[in-house]
């Protein structure tokens, strides 16, 4: 396939050669054993972040617990080397960790991710509303 990127146009090679994937240092502003620390975080693929909407989707829509905070700190935290620092099995562990600490990594991951304030909290909210297309007709 030709690079078309001369063009301003991007190709396929273009884009399967763009290494988008984003670290950034976050030094915890939260009081006590976590105040001064520093961690890593990085963006989510796409993949992942649909993975984590469609899980917050559908845990509301079978009343099933979701970690909302823990999830989304599970995918971004990271090591120096871009490896996660909790696998899937291990996010209710990092849930038990201080609230107040783990809202502030919740924060800086949404910001990160380009997630507006309260986008997980619309998702659940849409997805309680009935499915009912009546309600939404409009008469001419």
């Amino acid at each position: 396939m030709a690079d078309t990127a001369q063009d301003g146009i991007l190709g396929r090679e273009d884009i399967d050669g763009i290494q988008d994937a984003r670290f950034v240092e976050h030094t915890m502003a939260t009081e006590g054993a976590w105040k001064g620390k520093r961690v890593r975080l990085r963006t989510l693929q796409a993949d992942e972040r649909d993975s984590y909407e469609m899980q917050s989707y559908l845990s509301v829509e079978k009343e099933m617990p979701f970690r909302m905070r823990a999830e989304l700190v599970a995918r971004c935290l990271v090591d120096t080397q871009g490896k996660r620092l909790f696998g899937d099995d291990e996010i209710e562990q990092l849930g038990r960790k201080s609230g107040t600490a783990l809202d502030e990594l919740f924060q800086a991951c949404r910001t990160l991710n380009g997630m507006g304030a309260g986008q997980v909290e619309e998702l659940a909210k849409k997805s309680e509303r009935p499915n009912d297309s009546s309600s939404s007709a409009s008469s001419a």
